[in-house]
């Protein structure tokens, strides 16, 4: 295992430590309710905006870290787990 491998690994189970975090965030922002989809769009593109704003300021390392969040999220929005598919694949 290489020294990247072992700081990816490392990052990896940081950020799996904040899944319930994560899925207990989403929970809570998906109880807001749009009047149609217009207004979900339109609350997309400032979110997204607010975002891209921000993303010249963060360092490349921390960069990596929000792409580790963002799959994260994807995970929970696309699937629902709380526990990583490496951990829930171990348990089967």
């Amino acid at each position: 295992m290489t020294d990247d491998d072992k700081i990816d690994a490392k990052l990896r189970f940081a950020v799996d430590s904040t899944r319930p975090a994560l899925k207990a965030a989403s929970d809570a922002a998906h109880e807001v309710k749009f009047a149609d989809e217009d207004e979900a769009d339109f609350f997309a593109d400032i979110e997204l905006a607010s975002a891209v704003k921000t993303l010249p300021y963060l360092c490349p390392h921390n960069l990596r870290v929000l792409n580790k969040i963002i799959d994260v999220l994807f995970d929970i929005h696309e699937h629902g787990d709380v526990e990583p598919a490496s951990i829930q694949k171990a348990a089967h």
